[in-house]
């Protein structure tokens, strides 16, 4: 799954129709300073109009009902801020328009209904698996404020991100070398596993029933399972007879850690405390040394899937922000509409 500037999913997920939809660019004649009257900003020679935004406000309108939130009071910071992303959306998508257009992609009507059809039978389903069920579907949209048009728009820009990221990273690869580089760097911290032991313990709330369980054990740890099984209140491991197996060194609090790790094999410890109570404590082997695991196979896998998505996901962003840099270079914005950064830091802000 490829990644989005805006922080939206490329693939539609379960909230796919909760999802913001962003119209195409439109364009309009232009005033003197590059924005006309009716819009908030020019992209590439195309104005983003009121309308546009306006669209995308109403819907938000109708997410924040739907959470029982109160809508931001238009004029407050808040109204403001939202406004201002709801714009530079639009002007992304529009730069992003560009780019897919200088790469000759485009999604086909047929593409749209496709995704859309695949989308209605994995949320909407009809009783039985068969078919859809509309009503729910019409719910659905009716709920996020959207008309099924404004839908297949939302999709459309998805599938067109989506073939912008399958044709910029198709010659993206993982050599051997990298995966060995990745495995010897992180081999402490990923690969290796510290030393562990096999323990059980017995956890009460007072250390007097812990002196008072530790007399009957400090003989013979015969009645150590039952006792467990009894008093413990770690009830996962008082099943079992207090057995929590293997533990790894570190991985418990370390009053624990210490008297697991410390104590002879085959003898109960006399009364731990920890933050969760009194411990009787039983190693019921010895230690077992760090081991690490080797780059096999299923490591490799793991590490080459890893490196890909990754190289991927930066080759997918250096074309994004050099296609910004270009594009938005020239991005003009009706006055109380430029992001912060642009109203104060860069010449590219006008004025209706």
């Amino acid at each position: 799954m490829s990644p989005t500037i805006s922080g939206r999913r490329l693939a539609a997920a379960a909230s796919a129709l909760a999802l913001v939809v962003l119209p195409a660019c439109g364009g309009s004649s232009s005033s003197s300073n590059g924005v006309s009257s009716g819009s908030v900003a020019k992209c590439a020679d195309k104005d983003i109009t009121q309308d546009q935004l306006n669209d995308i406000l109403d819907r938000a309108k109708t997410s924040y009902t739907a959470q029982k939130r109160p809508f931001p009071k238009p004029g407050s910071a808040e109204y403001v801020q939202l406004q201002q992303q709801a714009v530079q959306q639009l002007v992304q998508q529009c730069e992003i328009h560009v780019g897919t257009d200088r790469l000759g992609l485009s999604v086909s009507d047929s593409d749209v209904d496709k995704r859309l059809d695949q989308i209605k039978k994995q949320y909407f389903p009809a009783k039985g698996g068969k078919g859809v069920d509309d009503k729910k579907y019409q719910a659905a949209l009716k709920k996020q404020g959207l008309t099924e048009d404004a839908l297949k728009q939302q999709l459309k820009e998805q599938l067109l991100e989506q073939k912008a990221y399958d044709k910029l990273t198709k010659s993206v690869n993982v050599s051997d070398t990298d995966i060995k580089a990745y495995y010897d760097k992180n081999k402490k911290t990923l690969y290796t596993t510290g030393p562990s032991r096999h323990v059980r313990h017995i956890l009460v709330k007072t250390k007097k029933q812990a002196d008072q369980l530790y007399t009957q054990l400090v003989s013979s740890d015969k009645k150590f399972a039952a006792l467990a099984k009894k008093y413990s209140t770690d009830k996962t491991s008082a099943v079992k007879g207090g057995d929590l197996g293997d533990i790894t060194q570190g991985q418990t609090v370390a009053e624990f850690n210490k008297t697991a790790f410390d104590i002879h094999e085959g003898i109960v410890s006399r009364p731990v405390k920890t933050q969760f109570g009194y411990h009787l404590i039983e190693a019921l082997g010895a230690v077992k040394p760090a081991s690490v695991k080797p780059l096999d196979a299923t490591i490799k896998t793991q590490i080459k899937s890893q490196l890909l998505q990754t190289k991927k996901q930066k080759a997918f962003f250096d074309w994004f922000t050099k296609l910004k840099k270009e594009v938005g270079a020239d991005v003009k914005y009706a006055k109380g509409f430029a992001p912060p950064a642009t109203a104060t830091s860069t010449g590219t802000t006008s004025t209706t």
